[in-house]
């Protein structure tokens, strides 16, 4: 059964095409005074130096209770100098809080998601630190990256996905990790960060063995279905069908549940694997992998590019001599 999305061919034309340059590979700051430019501040009534009123209203003066306005303000802003309220009428005192600590409440709200989702190593995986090396099939997968992440709101409202293939080592879940992190980043300085999910196959495996007695089980699930977008990582190796020529294993089961809530409710999955379209068609339930080539738009190669491991020389040199 072929399904179309709505504004699907407007969605493949734009994940195919070149496109200008990425808002966030430009000044961070001009990109932060475009999105906040409409921005209405809520006024504080204080009274005092603007410095003085800051303190007094930020709620970390203790340190204890987390962070405040100064906490979030530009120390190189020149609207505030870096104190986080500008001064409306200098008799009262009155004041508002500047667009420099709005944009770092929502900076530190994406680091926090970021680094909760993947880990301190995992947010490192962006598409600006990913090299694709003088390979096309590579330059092109980092190319589709990029437009999803540009065009994010046709390829939200329309559900749709794209995939990535090729064998360990060639980068594929460092660009879908890219993409994940890019919206964050993204939606979080227009004011409406989503929030993202990924479930790897190999963990849906160790959830299988211990579904029985641990109940956050269905809450990891539950995630999975609902996410504004999921990357399903690493379909492919580990992945052997379980179940009979009448049933499903009950990674089966949770796949189809997962994807075909998400084709249902038109929310975009990201996935990766290491077989081609033929052998992954092979190896998964054909109800999972009608879903699976259903919710995506695009199925990109990768190859491993070889380049030598980076390791850090300070910690290399303390390991080796001691000092």
């Amino acid at each position: 059964m072929h399904r179309t999305y709505q504004g699907s061919l407007r969605a493949r034309k734009v994940l195919a095409a070149p496109a200008a340059a990425h808002p966030f590979t430009g000044r961070r700051g001009a990109y932060v005074d475009q999105q906040m430019s409409d921005f209405k501040p809520t006024t504080l009534d204080l009274t005092g130096s603007v410095e003085a009123n800051a303190r007094a209203y930020d709620d970390d003066d203790s340190d204890y209770d987390g962070p405040g306005i100064t906490d979030y303000a530009d120390p190189a802003c020149s609207h505030c100098h870096g104190v986080g309220l500008i001064t409306l009428d200098q008799a009262t005192g009155r004041s508002t809080l500047c667009r420099c600590v709005m944009a770092g409440r929502q900076k530190a709200a994406a680091s926090a998601r970021i680094e909760m989702l993947f880990g301190k190593g995992g947010a490192k995986m962006t598409l600006n630190s990913y090299d694709p090396g003088d390979i096309p099939d590579n330059q092109t997968a980092l190319e589709v990256a990029k437009n999803y992440v540009r065009n994010w709101d046709t390829f939200r409202e329309a559900g749709a996905g794209f995939a990535l293939q090729g064998q360990p080592g060639s980068g594929k879940t460092h660009v879908a990790t890219g993409v994940c992190i890019a919206l964050i980043w993204k939606t979080a300085m227009e004011g409406r960060m989503i929030k993202p999910f990924t479930l790897s196959v190999p963990e849906m495996l160790r959830l299988a063995r211990r579904k029985f007695d641990d109940p956050s089980t269905a809450d990891v699930l539950d995630q999975a279905m609902n996410a504004d977008l999921y990357l399903l990582d690493d379909i492919g190796a580990e992945y052997h069908r379980q179940g009979t020529s009448d049933g499903m294993s009950w990674v089966d089961e949770q796949l189809f549940m997962i994807l075909n809530h998400r084709l249902t409710n038109q929310l975009p999955t990201i996935y990766t694997t290491n077989l081609n379209r033929r052998a992954l068609e092979e190896r998964v339930d054909q109800r999972v992998w009608r879903r699976l080539n259903t919710a995506t738009l695009a199925f990109r190669h990768m190859e491993v590019v070889p380049r030598a491991v980076a390791k850090p020389a300070g910690l290399t040199s303390l390991l080796m001599n001691g000092s």
